[in-house]
């Protein structure tokens, strides 16, 4: 359904956009498309080793530091868990999560729950250690059922929780993993989270996307409050 309202609310922007003279550019590739190379084709046969054998433990141990540091996305997945685990421990996120919760008003409360619940994951798990007990508490201090807050919580933490606004983990890594099938292709990675007007398109309709599904997880968890 979620989709079907974004069909909805582009259709109706459409309406009020296009009598306004407005347009579009995109960005198009002209000239001659670049011959692809003609690679041959050839096998090779590479026996198994056994790691328990002499060689195969000396091979373990010496190209234990290349096969890691060579792999692009543990570095980025290191440092950005660690960068979270500071925020967490340090009580960062948990005072966000319980701020927001307390400056939002009764009626937006569902809404801005699930809100917060896909924005969370930027911490990881942090939103299901704080935002779905907070939202069961939220919503009994406004007289709603608190199991309504947890369900708000918990479809907006967990349903949704690759799309977000702002640059998570998970987009780095994925942008390690691009930029890896591209080195291995011999081609310049040239993808990063943020620098990209592609990526920056895509995050803005995600946030969009994320908008949407909140207004959807709200009105889902409103029967059961009253």
């Amino acid at each position: 359904m979620m989709f079907v309202y974004l069909i909805g609310i582009i259709a109706v922007l459409s309406t009020l956009i296009a009598p306004g003279g407005t347009w579009t550019i995109y960005d198009s590739a002209t000239g001659e498309p670049a011959e692809a190379p003609d690679y041959v084709v050839s096998e090779e046969t590479f026996p198994d080793r056994s790691l328990r054998s002499i060689e195969g433990m000396r091979f373990f141990f010496s190209s234990y530091v290349d096969n890691f540091a060579g792999f692009g996305v543990v570095v980025v997945v290191l440092i950005s868990m660690a960068g979270v685990g500071v925020c967490e421990h340090a009580g960062l996120m948990g005072a966000l999560i319980r701020r927001i919760v307390q400056a939002a008003p009764p009626k937006w409360l569902a809404f801005i729950l699930a809100f917060v619940g896909v924005l969370s994951s930027v911490a990881t798990d942090a939103g299901y250690l704080f935002l779905v007990p907070l939202a069961a508490a939220a919503f009994l201090s406004v007289g709603q059922h608190p199991l309504a807050g947890m369900a708000a919580a918990f479809a907006g933490v967990g349903a949704v929780f690759g799309v977000n606004i702002l640059i998570t983990p998970s987009d780095s890594m994925l942008t390690e993993v691009t930029n890896g099938v591209l080195n291995s292709l011999n081609m310049a990675p040239t993808i990063q989270p943020s620098a990209q007007p592609t990526t920056m398109r895509m995050k803005w309709s995600m946030g969009l996307e994320k908008s949407v599904d909140s207004g959807t997880q709200c009105g889902r968890s409103s029967p059961i409050s009253r």
